[in-house]
């Protein structure tokens, strides 16, 4: 069991100041700061700037490509129901993450890209000549409007999911949001490593792998290369992830680049998801009206690409969202008390999260769901005694090294390995008493 924390070391960032956190057990769970583990990922990367730069790519990686978090991995041995697609949230967590959805994500964010859009278009068509260069529908030259449209998918969604994934992470730290009560979409069955030796794309790298040792596969066991790289393909791209975070501190600017390009390159797997049905649908409607029409020298281009990026937006964006909301390292920084946790480290992970959060043990209980809630005194939820600590005050006081929680360890491939999915012994699994069917709905979600 750690050591508790003193509420005045509680602060939402250690050595700066701002507003001590909310009762970290109130749903729904904004204000949940970043773990201590998570300041330490710059120092796993060899190419620092004091290294000379033909030394730097001598140098062995000490993470994976990205650089995921030591807790990420864990690969579940039952698949998904069909339930578990229900989005867990964000009503039942309170009106706060429906309006942050609907408005901050959706309205908002329709309305940006449709002005970007459209200022795009006006610069690319307004300053033709109708009579002199005329710019039809289909035509190739000098700008094909059908074909500007197809293009337009894919920058928007890679730019979209580069921007709006590191906002809401971002916000997940900060307050304003709160993460889901469980990963979603529900492909944590999957490897999150294409090889069972472990790999530079996946969680794990093959110096975390013990000798004789290969990593739990999930629905990919049994697969060869192709089916193991296909379904980690499927959930790297589509699921959020810590790798998704753009902003995070305690990063290298390598690590830095190197989110940016894996979250550009998922930006551009989801645009294929949606480019199939979402321009042949459009183009059957503007089509039949405007295909014989010289649409030069006039607002009509704007004015189709501005409703055009809206609605993609609208129906895209808050999937980004979600994604980074339901995110296996948001969920895990959120609710560290779930029993899908449990075998991978989950038990010292929680205590460590109490310590950090300024609770012990005796504070909580575990309720529906397998949510932590305070422990019930008097018939209400939790005592004055027990809530005055996390009155919002003005605080200065960074954590001292002695009352600081303990944090997850990243700095030996043991203790990396803990929270990777490694396969199981002959008639046994690591993580056989997990599936899906543990994590359920919380009940009594309030504002």
């Amino acid at each position: 069991m750690s050591a508790s924390v003193s509420p005045a070391d509680n602060v939402t960032h250690a050595g700066s100041k701002g507003k001590q956190p909310v009762d970290p057990l109130r749903e729904p769970r904004r204000s949940i700061r970043r773990r201590p583990f998570e300041s330490t990922l710059a120092s796993h990367d060899p190419h620092l700037p004091h290294e000379k730069w033909y030394k730097r790519a001598e140098a062995p990686r000490n993470l994976a490509f990205a650089a995921p978090y030591p807790s990420s991995g864990v690969v579940l041995t039952q698949p998904s129901r069909w339930r578990d697609w229900l989005i867990p949230g964000p009503i039942a967590l309170g009106r706060g993450q429906f309006w942050y959805l609907l408005i901050g994500q959706s309205l908002i964010a329709a309305v940006i890209s449709g002005a970007i859009n459209f200022g795009v278009a006006c610069a690319t068509y307004n300053h033709y000549d109708p009579a002199v260069t005329p710019i039809y529908f289909w035509k190739w030259f000098p700008v094909p409007l059908a074909g500007d449209m197809g293009v337009t998918i894919i920058v928007q969604q890679i730019f979209s999911m580069i921007i709006t994934s590191t906002l809401v992470h971002n916000d997940l730290s900060k307050g304003p949001v709160a993460p889901l009560r469980r990963p979603w979409p529900p492909l944590m069955h999957l490897p999150a490593t294409p090889n069972a030796q472990g790999s530079w794309l996946g969680v794990r790298i093959k110096s975390d792998v013990k000798e004789g040792e290969t990593l739990y596969m999930g629905k990919a066991e049994r697969s060869g290369l192709v089916g193991r790289y296909g379904w980690w393909l499927m959930r790297s791209m589509f699921m959020g992830s810590e790798r998704n975070d753009l902003l995070a501190p305690g990063i290298t600017y390598r690590q830095r680049f190197e989110r940016l390009l894996w979250t550009a390159f998922q930006g551009f797997c989801i645009c294929l998801a949606t480019w199939w049905w979402y321009w042949p649908i459009s183009i059957a409607i503007l089509a039949p009206i405007y295909a014989g029409r010289n649409i030069a020298g006039g607002f009509i281009p704007a004015l189709i690409k501005l409703i055009y990026g809206a609605v993609l937006s609208l129906l895209t964006n808050p999937i980004m969202a979600l994604l980074a909301m339901g995110a296996e390292s948001s969920v895990r920084r959120g609710y560290p008390e779930l029993e899908i946790w449990r075998p991978f480290g989950g038990e010292e992970d929680y205590d460590a999260w109490l310590a950090e959060q300024g609770l012990t043990p005796a504070d909580v209980e575990i309720g529906p769901g397998g949510i932590a809630r305070r422990v019930k005194v008097g018939g209400e939820a939790g005592g004055a005694s027990q809530t005055a600590q996390f009155q919002e005050v003005e605080t200065t006081t960074a954590p001292s090294q002695a009352q600081a929680a303990p944090a997850l360890g990243v700095s030996t491939a043991s203790s990396r390995t803990l929270a990777a999915s490694a396969a199981p012994t002959p008639g046994t699994k690591t993580n056989g008493a997990v599936s899906p069917k543990t994590i359920e709905e919380g009940q009594g979600a309030h504002d």
